[in-house]
Parts: C-alpha cells; sequence; structure tokens
C-alpha cells in the first residue's frame, strides 16, 4: 500500500463520518450530548471532518490535514476519557469481543492496515 492509498482512505472515512452528521443531525447531537457538550460544536465538527476529507482527496495542505486531524482526534480521546471514564472501563471487555459492527470492522480494518505497514517497513 502508498501513501496515496491511506490517504484516500482517510478522506474516505472522514468525509462519509462528516456527510453522515451532516444528515443525521440528531445523532451529531446526541454525541454531544454525551460529551456533556451543547449542540453546537456539532457543526464546526462536521465543517472540519468534509473540509479534511475533501483536501485529503484533493491532496492539498497534507501537512496541515494531518495536523489538525491529529489534534482533532487527541482532543476528541481525551475529552470522551474524562467526560466517560467510568462506562469506559465498565465496557473495556468489549475491546476482546469481536462484533460483526460498523465500528468493529472499521476498527479491524485499521488494525490490519497498521500490520501491513509493520511487515512492509521489517522488508
Amino acid at each position: 500500500m502508498n501513501k496515496l492509498l491511506y490517504r484516500i482512505i482517510f478522506a474516505l472515512i472522514f468525509l462519509g463520518a462528516g456527510i453522515y452528521r451532516l444528515l443525521n443531525p440528531n445523532e451529531s447531537f446526541h454525541e454531544m450530548e454525551m460529551l456533556g457538550l451543547p449542540n453546537y460544536p456539532a457543526y464546526l465538527i462536521i465543517g472540519f471532518e468534509i473540509l479534511c476529507g475533501i483536501f485529503l482527496l484533493l491532496g492539498k495542505k497534507l501537512n496541515l490535514v494531518y495536523l489538525s486531524l491529529a489534534s482533532f482526534l487527541t482532543i476528541a480521546l481525551l475529552w470522551g476519557l474524562i467526560s466517560n471514564f467510568t462506562m469506559i472501563i465498565d465496557t473495556s471487555t468489549q475491546l476482546f469481543i469481536f462484533n460483526t459492527t460498523a465500528t468493529d470492522m472499521m476498527l479491524h480494518l485499521m488494525y490490519l492496515i497498521v500490520i501491513i505497514i509493520i511487515l512492509k517497513k521489517q522488508k
């Protein structure tokens, strides 16, 4: 796999996430509620994900986009951990069970991609 393919995969993930949130705003609002946030950040996240997806597809401003996405994901993970720590600990056993949900499928696809990258670098 090459960088172009990785970039397209990430572009489609973030573009898809933004479009899904745009078409299903109530789910986005629920997500904000679960994080203890008001609704308006949902609109910012939608715009951010769609713009990042477009820039990745076009191959424009890649360093800025990757840095922005890394920052966004770090903040999202930390905020999720802080706001839902007890629930995360209580449900952590789900990490060891493979369910054929979209989340698990995407997670395992990412594992596979990382393993392929590691194997290619070992050659």
